[in-house]
């Protein structure tokens, strides 16, 4: 990180846990995905969890930004060089990080955060996911990750990861720590169960071994 950078502010320390949220820069057609991000901002915020995002204040990215804030989450935004010049910078962060590349921007986030949340999104969105999910597959980390499934909309996506289980391109044990919902009431809950209790909620890896179509 560059401490120089105007946009930067000194790393602070906290008595909380922070969950990195990856999710879309854009609303989406249906308003129902900006109200599940603002509640997913204020469900986090309201159990003592702070949240660390990309630093953008559009979309749902946003939403669950200002929302957290709003409810008196501490929020820490990261911004990448590449991203400056398209992407404004939601006010009021409590920590506003810059990097020079969308790699190192990752990192940061990943670094700060004690568990992952991924809500609707895009290509970016999507590439986050995995490669946390990767990360976790090959024990470079021990967090939790948590798919939030809104309106079914990673159906798809959990039905492509099931057909690389049936043609052996993936172990369904391999995501066995990535637990799927469809609620923001959900989130908290999970987050707080302990490992040895997630064998009760939807794990994605049981979801792979089935043959219905997933719908939390």
């Amino acid at each position: 990180m560059s401490e120089s950078h105007p946009f930067s502010v000194r790393q602070q320390e906290y008595d909380r846990p922070f969950a990195a949220i990856y999710c879309g820069s854009r609303t989406g057609h249906d308003p129902r995905y900006m109200t599940l991000a603002a509640e997913v901002g204020r469900q986090l915020a309201l159990a003592g969890w702070g949240l660390v995002y990309g630093a953008g204040d559009g979309g749902l990215m946003g939403a669950v930004a200002q929302s957290a804030l709003t409810a008196g989450a501490p929020v820490i935004g990261v911004m990448s060089d590449v991203l400056i010049q398209r992407e404004k910078c939601l006010d009021g962060l409590t920590e506003l990080h810059n990097t020079q590349t969308i790699c190192e921007r990752k990192r940061v986030m990943g670094e700060r955060a004690n568990a992952f949340i991924i809500l609707p999104g895009g290509v970016g969105t999507w590439e986050e996911f995995t490669e946390v999910a990767t990360g976790r597959m090959l024990e470079l980390h021990q967090k939790p990750m948590i798919l939030l499934n809104f309106n079914n909309y990673y159906a798809g996506l959990i039905q492509q990861l099931r057909q690389a289980v049936q043609e052996g391109f993936l172990d369904a044990g391999e995501l066995e720590h990535v637990v799927v919902t469809d609620t923001a009431e959900a989130l908290v809950p999970l987050l707080a169960t302990t490992l040895d209790g997630w064998r009760d909620a939807r794990h994605l890896a049981l979801a792979l071994q089935v043959s219905d179509p997933v719908v939390p």
